[in-house]
């Protein structure tokens, strides 16, 4: 058995064979996505950077259904569902926001070219800032720059080499994504919560069951309503202390009485939502976890908890979170509060909200993301070994059997994997070592990509099918770059060559299934739309770029996020210098490092997962999940909080319903507040960029 409960199934089959998707009814979404919903989708992302691709979906899947209803001849479900996924690829297509602006940007702003972050050239004999070492492969030259265009020779290289390491990485991501099918959805049969919302608002829209309908309808008004109540204020411009998006924030009142500790609730509706298809056993673990991890851990850490409990830091340190007993002591001696470098949350200060408290307890908290993270992907499938034989089996099985059913090939999807691990291995190494000149040891990149494009896929994937929630390991690029010790910082800016998207296509292939689409359309809608997408990507923002300056007054997302951005990258590039001898490396930047990497509070972590683990099957009706736990330990608090709330709402529906009625509408009710949200979220977008535009206008 799998970690998610069992979902029944008449919550999941689809009586009937499988159909295309892709007909001449549903390919034109790709152009409305690309042309006609892109550029509010850049506006939005430029201005506030918030993204439209949730409401984008179903906008169109709602204009779809429609017009096709009033042609006569109604959408079926497998076409909706092309509709509601391909639109939103084509529209979220900004890869040249990240390979083009970014790049740009850093190659003129102020922070990457200061004599903070620069290093001494000997070849150039003089100190040499980081924009103007950034490789030209990566951002053109500082004039051509400043003409604010596309439309030049020397962005041709940086462009084909994005564009080259994108398709790579989507090459990798799709085989991935239908080995992970077969394995998840096919074999081991994990639930995929957030694949079955969709597929029930497909459903409800094509369908004419009187029950789903009315149960959608309600359910989008509730969408509706909530939706205004916590946006129009945002759209209306209105300045509001403290306004709770996307969370409620109680860390500067618990603060007062509990220092360290970060709480908060989400606040909007779908944080809530999961409550009704995330199985109430993987909900209680991911709660367990935040609120081991960000709760009772970073008051530990930051010394809060011995606080509370009225300890002595010096008799209990380790109670007390001390991680430098010396300089704790001399502060005693001396008459001095303990400094909070003498913790181990050293980054804290009393007040900090959540948003500062997430990237700073990284720095604590890391090597347990890493434990957990391993252990939970790893464990059960090292412990169900006819899983993996009965995967290798149906695997082979991938080109052959019922026609609807078949994806892709075996031959040809262990090819494509290793020939785009390889591609995206040799592009690196040809741009660091051959182009660069910089002698790294490509040997140990390979391997590394291969391994953890495999491994961490796979923990991935169960992530997402268990719980409908991603595990994002922070920092694993700079990390592994930084312990390789590069003496150039030429590779800071190499495409990496790991493929890290392959639940996204897992999940849409068993959304796939819900709906009765064929996974094969599915994968020819995408490749069709991903080129679409990013032709308009390219074209929109060249044309927002020659309006305004990004970062600028026009675009005010961008002032803050860009310069953020350029900094925390430079100060990875700092250190590694300093880490690899360049620079002597100060005591508190070694510190850092080797808290990173704790080896020993990892092999702590994963003796705790295994305990859990073992504990499970002893006592099988208390067993908590393991890929429950490590989501935990890596999502907000706020969003931990209000997946609970929505957890005990839901049993509270099931009991007053009855669990026949709740089993057959929760995903209607979670596809109607989606989209009822969905849709206000894309008008008021359309609202808050016009107001804006208004705004810049000189009169």
């Amino acid at each position: 058995m799998s970690d998610a409960a069992q979902i029944k199934p008449s919550e999941t089959d689809v009586t009937g064979k499988l159909e295309s998707g892709l007909t001449s009814r549903t390919w034109p979404v790709i152009l409305y996505g690309a042309l006609v919903l892109m550029p509010a989708n850049i506006y939005l992302m430029l201005v506030a950077g918030q993204s439209l691709v949730g409401p984008i979906s179903f906008i169109a899947l709602i204009l779809w259904v429609e017009a096709a209803r009033l042609s006569r001849r109604p959408l079926t479900t497998a076409e909706a569902f092309i509709v509601y996924s391909v639109s939103a690829v084509a529209a979220g297509q900004l890869i040249f926001y990240m390979y083009a602006i970014h790049p740009a940007y850093f190659r003129v702003s102020e922070v990457a070219n200061s004599d903070l972050f620069s290093y001494f050239d000997k070849a150039k004999g003089r100190m040499v800032p980081f924009a103007e070492a950034a490789p030209k492969w990566w951002a053109p030259p500082t004039d051509v720059v400043r003409l604010r265009t596309f439309l030049h020779p020397a962005w041709l290289l940086p462009i084909g080499v994005g564009m080259a390491a994108w398709f790579f990485h989507m090459l990798a991501d799709l085989s991935m994504g239908v080995l992970g099918y077969y394995l998840f959805v096919k074999v081991e049969k994990l639930p995929f919560p957030y694949a079955h919302p969709p597929a029930e608002a497909c459903k409800a829209l094509t369908r004419g069951s009187p029950e789903a309908k009315k149960v959608f309808t309600i359910a989008g008004l509730i969408g509706t309503v909530w939706g205004l109540l916590i946006y129009l204020p945002l759209t209306l411009g209105k300045r509001i202390s403290d306004y709770p998006i996307p969370w409620a924030d109680f860390n500067r009142r618990l603060h007062t009485s509990l220092r360290g500790a970060s709480f908060g609730i989400a606040t909007d509706i779908l944080a809530f939502c999961g409550g009704f298809i995330v199985p109430f056993r993987v909900i209680i673990s991911m709660a367990i976890g935040a609120v081991a991890v960000q709760f009772i851990g970073n008051a530990w850490a930051a010394g809060g908890l011995g606080e509370f409990l009225g300890l002595d830091p010096l008799s209990s340190p380790l109670i007390c979170g001390i991680a430098h007993t010396e300089m704790a002591r001399a502060a005693v001696q001396s008459g001095q509060p303990i400094p909070q470098e003498a913790y181990q949350f050293q980054r804290f200060v009393t007040g900090m909200g959540i948003k500062e408290m997430l990237p700073n307890q990284i720095f604590v908290w890391m090597p347990v993301m890493i434990g957990g993270m391993v252990c939970a992907g790893l464990i059960p499938i090292l412990t169900r070994p006819k899983d993996l034989y009965n995967t290798i089996t149906a695997v082979k099985k991938t080109g052959k059997g019922i026609a609807q059913e078949r994806t892709v090939p075996l031959r040809l999807l262990l090819g494509s994997f290793l020939f785009s691990v390889a591609g995206a291995t040799l592009l690196f190494t040809i741009l660091v070592k051959f182009v660069s000149g910089h002698d790294f040891p490509w040997y140990y990149v390979a391997p590394f990509a291969l391994v953890w494009s495999l491994v961490f896929s796979m923990i991935d994937i169960r992530a997402i099918g268990t719980t409908g929630y991603r595990i994002d390991p922070p920092y694993v690029r700079e990390g592994m770059i930084m312990a390789m010790k590069p003496k150039q910082i030429d590779i800071w800016f190499a495409p990496w060559p790991i493929a890290l998207g392959a639940a996204r296509w897992v999940q849409d292939f068993k959304t796939a299934e819900l709906t009765g689409c064929t996974p094969r359309s599915l994968i020819i809608a995408k490749l069709i739309a991903y080129p679409t997408g990013m032709l308009a990507s390219l074209l929109f923002m060249s044309i927002f770029w020659s309006i305004a300056p990004i970062p600028s007054a026009q675009y005010p997302y961008t002032t803050v996020i860009l310069p953020v951005w350029a900094n925390q990258f430079c100060i990875w590039i700092s250190a590694s210098l300093s880490l690899s001898g360049a620079y002597p490396v100060s005591e508190a930047t070694q510190a850092i490092i080797s808290q990173l990497f704790n080896f020993r509070w990892m092999v702590i972590t994963a003796g705790i997962f295994v305990g859990v683990f073992l504990l499970g099957k002893l006592w099988p009706r208390r067993r908590l999940s393991l890929i429950g736990l490590a989501v935990g330990v890596v999502m907000p608090i706020p969003f931990a909080m209000s997946l609970l709330t929505g957890g005990l709402i839901a049993k509270w529906v099931r009991r007053k319903t009855g669990p026949e009625w709740f089993g057959r509408n929760r995903n209607i009710i979670v596809g109607g507040l989606a989209v009822g949200e969905g849709v206000v979220i894309g008008l008021l977008a359309a609202i808050a960029a016009l107001r804006s535009s208004l705004i810049a206008l000189p009169y």
